[in-house]
């Protein structure tokens, strides 16, 4: 039998969902059943609370409708990643399909990026067409079609008068292919390196861009391929991950982080190309896709024009304390914290306390603990009180793929915390400043 302490009296139980999203109460006999049937647990000294399990350091949540068993879906799914979603660009809603040399070609932009890729057909992929080689789809009636059939492989471009695609038994209306946007892709010199690992990359940095449309610069992603980093900072934090491969370039270019959508299919394979736009420099990236069942598939993003700022001179040189932990063990107790504060009023805040071997996490609502947890490790220096904020810890210590995690103080509460591990992740995160009575 489920015990619960506190809430026994209370008729419902607040419920998180896998993403620690609060997804309203349920029942009591509800919540039981849920922990009885190990689909949930009780978060301790906060048991209101029911959080379900997967509480996974994931690397890129990039999309995940693309199935291994079937191409023309794979396609299909990443393609319309890059077709326009406002209602005013219907035009750009669109993917364009187009039979060529035995080979079903899928091109899909929204003018500011672009999609091309391929499928040969073969024994898994069928491919005609009759009267035209060309249409243009709408992209919804595309994903709605796609989200009730997994499997289906013949693919057939019909003309006419109402010119559309039959997939399998089904046919989607379309429009002609000329009314596809004209794109004309600049050329220039090429700068070409390689990047190892470089999703786990993007997604530890990716969790720091900036969510202002108004800055774009900080809501890019910088390939500082010169300096041999990924960089993202949204003004509070800054997230950093070490370019490891071949760098044959000391070009730079800032990213729409767009790219996150694709970032589980790169193949690591950059290229950036230099080129006049209206009498000045513009540089776009190439990236390569690997998309299971598909071939020459590839990615360009235009570069945001801006200067990205000088990162390199907020990083701290010197530092009082060391904290060294096991980084899943940190991470469960992060998560806990998180939780109980989005329990109580989305309280952000959170009061850390390093002492001799050992980090306590305290979280506080209207002066009162709500949650208090421990995580042991190494600790060297003076002991230290700092207050900050837990999304923020979260987000760093569920990317970070090594299994010990490092944070350095500097001497002053409200100095910077670097976070590292040895696989070269580095996050920089400002703390809050500490009120009295909360500490």
């Amino acid at each position: 039998m489920i015990r619960f302490l506190k809430p026994i009296l209370r008729k419902t139980i607040l419920l998180f969902d896998e993403n620690r999203h609060n997804i309203g109460r349920v029942p009591l006999r509800v919540a039981r059943e849920l922990v009885g049937t190990k689909h949930a647990k009780v978060i301790q000294n906060n048991p209101t609370i029911i959080g379900l399990k997967q509480f996974s350091r994931s690397s890129c949540k990039s999309n995940g409708n693309a199935v291994a068993n079937n191409p023309i879906k794979n396609l299909i799914n990443v393609a319309s990643l890059f077709t326009a979603k406002s209602p005013y660009r219907r035009l750009h809603n669109t993917v364009l399909f187009k039979f060529l040399n035995n080979r079903l070609c899928v091109t899909a932009t929204d003018l500011e990026s672009y999609f091309v890729g391929s499928l040969e057909s073969g024994n898994e992929c069928n491919f005609a067409c009759d009267g035209i080689n060309a249409v243009c789809i709408n992209s919804d009636s595309l994903k709605r079609l796609f989200s009730s059939h997994d499997r289906i492989t013949n693919v057939k471009i019909l003309g006419g008068n109402k010119p559309g695609l039959q997939i399998g038994s089904f046919f989607i209306e379309g429009s002609p292919a000329d009314e596809f946007p004209q794109i004309v892709l600049p050329k220039g010199n090429q700068y070409s390196c390689t990047i190892d690992d470089i999703v786990t990359g993007l997604a530890f940095v990716g969790t720091a861009k900036s969510t202002n449309r108004n800055n774009e610069v900080l809501s890019g992603i910088y390939f500082d391929i010169k300096q041999g980093q990924l960089v993202c900072t949204d003004g509070s934090r800054l997230h950093m991950a070490s370019i490891n491969g071949q760098r044959n370039s000391d070009k730079s270019a800032i990213v729409p982080s767009a790219l996150l959508k694709v970032a589980r299919w790169l193949s690591g394979s950059v290229t950036l190309v230099e080129h006049k736009n209206n009498e000045s420099m513009q540089t776009d990236a190439i990236f390569t896709l690997n998309i299971p069942g598909c071939v020459h598939c590839a990615a360009r993003y235009r570069s945001i024009d801006g200067q990205f700022p000088r990162y390199q001179e907020v990083i701290p040189k010197s530092f009082a304390s060391k904290f060294v932990a096991n980084t899943k063990e940190l991470h469960q107790v992060l998560v806990n914290a998180q939780m109980a504060a989005r329990a109580n009023n989305d309280q952000e805040s959170v009061i850390c306390e390093f002492t001799d071997e050992e980090l306590k996490v305290t979280m506080k609502y209207l002066g009162n603990i709500v949650y208090r947890g421990a995580v042991r490790g190494q600790y060297s220096g003076p002991d230290h009180v700092g207050q900050i904020n837990i999304n923020y810890l979260v987000d760093v210590v569920q990317a970070i793929p090594d299994e010990l995690m490092e944070i350095s103080l500097q001497k002053a509460s409200n100095e910077a915390w670097t976070i590292r591990c040895n696989l070269g992740f580095v996050a920089i995160v400002m703390p809050l400043e500490i009120n009295p009575t909360e500490a």
